[in-house]
């Protein structure tokens, strides 16, 4: 195997890594503003106007039917759930794990390496699986509270036919808490009435003309009409609200919120591990082989014909030619495995603070916000402007002209109605 394709199998697995950097890391308030932000944008443009041009040959060159087309598929892959990101994860990963245990694990000396390598990756299978199918905590909607009611009622077996414990027993499976222990959860979140407030009033289902009351906790959700407490959040894909919302996550496509949040750190942990094990286990034959072919002290031909000693570029191109699958999977795994490292060391020092993606959204559009309110500096030369027009409009001094959208001119113009209907009655 020459130079070029070494270069490029590497270049190709950074690619991939910067790839999912952007893709990942692009929109955060980190980069949002900068170049990863900016090529998040565009690349986030890229998949519409090349999808458009497919759909516009294969749609007959029909530029409206090819963007209607686009549209519909766009609006079931961006804002609806589907399994997409997990069938990805299933290919590369798998792809990965499968070159690791048949290629480079049989290759160990070590019998208990080889068991552990298996059992290593099992495990982070396993709570990957762990982390799609689990409870992120789930807030029940009003149209389900009697179902949850139903399920978690107290009756004596006496008084319970068998039809109704197995009614039971598969209604509650579709809740995590009863009914008093989900409202003893929610009371665990303060509502600041800054970033989370009372926005809304709980429905009470009554008279038409009875007020409605404030939910005991949180907010009233706009989307599934649900009281749901502080720090919550409705998600548009999974169409449910979840207490404590941190993120949806798209490879487990799973929210990541209060019940699971542990699950999903468990899974970018010992994904992590697996990697950086994967990586020393490679690392360890590769050595292996360097020793015991003593490439070392070896001598290589180079192009012109002459004989001269191994340096580090000669022994990475045997090895690369020698043992390609180990090598990049060597690769792959630091790779991957540096990128799930970062990822779960920013969420552990979140939830060290006990905030969560969703409270440092929020956070930022209420900094936003400030910073967009005037200053005492602004309202001082706004006032004093308003005084001086006022002034000089009531002194008759000067003929008012057209200010621009700004508080002078708003009170100007009131002012200005309000005489001219004076001197109408006169």
């Amino acid at each position: 195997m020459g130079l070029t394709t070494f270069q490029v199998i590497a270049a190709y697995i950074l690619l991939c890594a910067i790839f999912m950097y952007i893709v990942i890391m692009g929109p955060s308030k980190f980069h949002r503003d900068g170049c990863v932000g900016k090529m998040h944008t565009w690349l986030m443009r890229c998949p519409n106007l090349f999808g458009t041009c497919l759909c516009f040959l294969a749609c007959c060159c029909r530029l409206n039917k090819a963007q209607r087309s686009w549209k519909q598929f766009e609006d079931r892959v961006m804002n609806k759930r589907h399994p997409g990101m997990v069938i990805f994860y299933v290919v590369v990963i798998g792809a990965a794990e499968y070159f690791y245990l048949f290629f480079a694990v049989p290759k160990l000396l070590s019998v208990e390496r080889r068991v552990f390598a298996w059992l290593l990756i099992i495990a982070s299978e396993v709570t990957f699986v762990i982390a799609c199918v689990s409870n992120p905590g789930i807030v029940t909607p009003e149209h389900k509270k009697a179902d949850q009611a139903f399920a978690f009622e107290e009756v004596e077996a006496k008084f319970q036919s068998a039809l109704d414990a197995k009614t039971r027993r598969k209604l509650r499976s579709q809740f995590l808490l009863s009914p008093e222990a989900e409202l003893r959860q929610a009371r665990r979140y303060v509502v600041d009435n800054i970033l989370y407030a009372i926005a809304a009033q709980q429905r009470q289902q009554g008279p038409p003309n009875e007020k409605p009351i404030p939910p005991p906790h949180g907010t009233l959700c706009t989307s599934c009409e649900s009281a749901r407490p502080s720090r919550s959040k409705h998600c548009r894909l999974c169409g449910h609200c979840v207490r404590r919302f941190d993120h949806h996550c798209p490879w487990i496509n799973n929210d990541v919120a209060e019940n699971n949040h542990r699950y999903f750190l468990l899974f970018l942990f010992s994904h992590v591990v697996s990697c950086y094990w994967a990586a020393f286990d490679c690392y360890t034959i590769l050595m292996h082989m360097v020793s015991g072919q003593k490439l070392l002290s070896a001598m290589f031909v180079n192009g012109a014909g002459k004989r001269v000693r191994a340096t580090a570029t000669h022994i990475a191109l045997y090895l690369m030619n020698q043992e390609t699958s180990v090598c990049c999977v060597l690769l792959f795994t630091v790779l991957i495995g540096t990128l799930l490292l970062g990822f779960w060391g920013y969420q552990m020092r979140m939830v060290l603070n006990n905030v969560t993606s969703n409270d440092l959204n929020k956070i930022d559009d209420v900094i936003e916000f400030l910073q967009r309110q005037p200053t005492a500096v602004d309202v001082q030369r706004e006032a004093m402007q308003l005084a001086t027009y006022m002034l000089q409009w009531t002194a008759r001094k000067i003929t008012i002209p057209p200010l621009h959208d700004t508080t002078a001119s708003r009170g100007v113009e009131a002012c200005s109605s309000q005489d001219s209907d004076t001197h109408h009655w006169e």
